[in-house]
């Protein structure tokens, strides 16, 4: 890039991106390539609420719009071959596949979903000025952490020995686990090592019970490949009467006990109006990241019964979602 400034860079980087969004003809219509971490099934919420907010927007998949998704089983190679459909706009759940957009295309623009920290991700150089073609909504995952802990100490408070366990796709662990430790040491809460999965094992059960009063989820995992990992847990730790508390809501409503988090739906609700606004022709570099802004504290009472977990009347009185 010798002799261009940066400031020039970006300049013709967001001449690029008007350009292309002035090319979509009515006739053409739009195309946006999607990747995501799951498939079948457990993709059809999501993609739900995805295509509900675009067609509140006026951009109608079937119409005007047409919605590419691949369930990234090889993210690079899926990366590369949605950038050569040459889509308008790109879309991508979780950092590591939001990253592997970004490294197919410097020009296309890329709206994420799914990611804790973006800086820290280097998808962009600030929350208020992105500085590229890549923005998108911040989750908050890891200062939430701390919360986690101390709805668990209020729901078990004799509980001692805690497992943990977090999800591959999350790489933020490590500063989620610093949040964690901290609200563990000053209640007395001992962690057993985090164990990392992309699949739910019963050999993993095994391994989470054999010395826990409780398991805490620290990062979110309800659905990745077609295989919906929280229900899988929650009917293990029904089974073994182990009490678990999970970061998502959708965890909750699969039969996990509680939980304390946004939505996964909720943040793909919310960057699809980022990414309605870049097909209106914003430039990412000047939309600037979105923070989660609302959380929700969920308990499933018949899983509470089932397992012999008296909810405390603090926290009915706080939870935005009862499922009995």
């Amino acid at each position: 890039m010798a002799g261009i400034t940066r400031r020039g860079f970006l300049i013709a980087t967001g001449a690029a991106l008007a350009s292309r969004l002035a090319d979509a003809s009515p006739d053409r219509g739009l195309q946006v390539g999607a990747l995501l971490p799951m498939a079948g099934l457990a993709a059809d919420p999501y993609l739900s609420a995805l295509r509900e907010l675009l067609a509140a927007r006026g951009f109608v998949d079937g119409g005007n719009l047409r919605l590419d998704v691949q369930h990234a089983t090889n993210p690079r190679q899926q990366a590369q071959e949605l950038v050569s459909a040459a889509p308008d706009a790109l879309f991508a759940c979780t950092a590591p596949l939001a990253r592997a957009l970004a490294r197919a295309t410097k020009s296309i623009p890329i709206v994420f979903a799914w990611v804790a920290d973006p800086v820290h991700a280097g998808l962009v150089q600030s929350y208020a000025r992105p500085g590229a073609n890549v923005t998108g909504v911040a989750n908050r995952y890891a200062e939430l952490a701390q919360k986690r802990v101390e709805l668990l100490h209020e729901l078990l408070p004799a509980a001692r020995r805690v497992s943990v366990l977090a999800g591959v796709f999350d790489e933020t662990m490590e500063d989620t686990l610093r949040h964690a430790r901290i609200a563990a040491q000053r209640l007395g809460i001992a962690f057993n090592e985090a164990h990392t999965c992309a699949f739910w094992t019963e050999e993993l059960g095994e391994a989470l019970v054999s010395s826990a009063d409780a398991i805490m989820v620290i990062t979110p995992f309800a659905a990745y490949g077609t295989q919906w990992i929280s229900e899988d847990l929650a009917r293990f730790s029904i089974a073994r009467r182990l009490p678990v508390v999970f970061s998502d809501l959708e965890s909750v409503a699969l039969g996990g006990l509680v939980s304390y988090g946004n939505s996964f739906i909720g943040d793909v609700r919310h960057a699809a109006g980022l990414l309605g606004q870049v097909l209106e022709g914003a430039k990412p570099a000047e939309v600037p990241v979105e923070l989660a802004a609302r959380f929700e504290l969920a308990v499933n009472l018949r899983t509470a019964r089932a397992i012999g977990v008296e909810v405390p009347q603090s926290i009915l009185l706080r939870a935005d979602r009862v499922i009995d």
